[in-house]
């Protein structure tokens, strides 16, 4: 009996100590994931309200762009370092958050494997358009100021003419009342000055109030020859404010199509976070 036990009690204690290490380490696990579970709703949901902003901020950006007075066109991004946080989890245990259901509602391992793919991609998605928005914003703001520049160059060589023509009016000893071509030029860009200030940087107000009344004025002299030379200066300038309205149209447009993507990427990220609070 006592040979049996000095042969039985090794093999006893090595299977207990083998048990023990065994639900050390289970209980070791468990709190592991209990602690990436932790941070893994912490970064979606800091996600889940970016995108929340990000639609604001795209949104109020759009209000801009609408508005020719508004300059600062500049958009907000919404974004920290959330998705790299997530990624940096070992695929093994996100898996292991995403497959435990204690519930045991017959969802097989594939549709918890789609649950990952779907959150991953949902991830990549947000982090293009991010990048994505940037880049398009910077390149609408280069864009706009080309053509800013070209718009100040115009209205510039326009007031050099006005002021050469009255030049030339005075070396004639001639009041610009007594030349009709050059009293129009004189009395609309001095009513839009005093209305707009020298530097007016609204495209839109620019061209309503003071290039298209000139090119009206330039068509009811069409038989001067100096017309011909403020119609091409007026042509730079309708350019440039045919550009900036496209350049701000088409990025209103991407804005509100990018804001429609994102509000349909929040609810089934939404679904996702809801799913992994309801998990044990």
């Amino acid at each position: 009996m006592v040979e049996i036990l000095k042969w039985i009690t090794p093999v006893i204690l090595f299977f207990l100590a083998y048990i023990i290490n065994e639900a050390i380490n289970r209980n070791k696990k468990r709190k592991e994931l209990e602690t990436l579970k932790s941070l893994l709703l912490t970064n979606l949901e800091q996600i889940y309200d970016q995108i929340a902003d990000q639609i604001t901020a795209n949104s109020n950006c759009i209000l801009r762009l609408k508005d020719f007075a508004e300059q600062d066109l500049r958009l907000s991004r919404h974004y920290s370092n959330n998705i790299e946080r997530i990624k940096t989890i070992p695929f093994k245990d996100i898996f292991q958050i995403l497959v435990k259901d204690p519930s045991k509602k017959n969802k097989n391992r594939e549709y918890y494997f789609e649950r990952y793919n779907e959150l991953y991609r949902i991830l990549d998605y947000y982090e293009t358009i991010l990048k994505t928005l940037i880049i398009d914003n910077e390149t609408t703001l280069k864009n706009l100021n080309n053509a800013l520049e070209i718009w100040n160059k115009s209205h510039a060589q326009t007031i050099t003419f006005k002021n050469m023509l009255l030049s030339i009016a005075k070396s004639k000893k001639l009041r610009p009342s007594d030349d009709s071509f050059i009293a129009g030029i004189v009395e609309l860009t001095y009513q839009f000055i005093e209305k707009y200030g020298k530097n007016c940087q609204n495209l839109e107000v620019g061209y309503n109030e003071l290039v298209i009344p000139l090119v009206d004025h330039s068509k009811k002299h069409s038989d001067d020859p100096r017309s011909a030379y403020l119609m091409q200066l007026l042509q730079e300038s309708r350019y440039a404010f045919s550009e900036t309205q496209s350049i701000r149209n088409y990025s209103r447009s991407g804005l509100e199509e990018t804001n429609e993507t994102l509000a349909r990427l929040s609810p089934k990220l939404k679904a996702i976070i809801e799913e992994i609070k309801n998990k044990a």
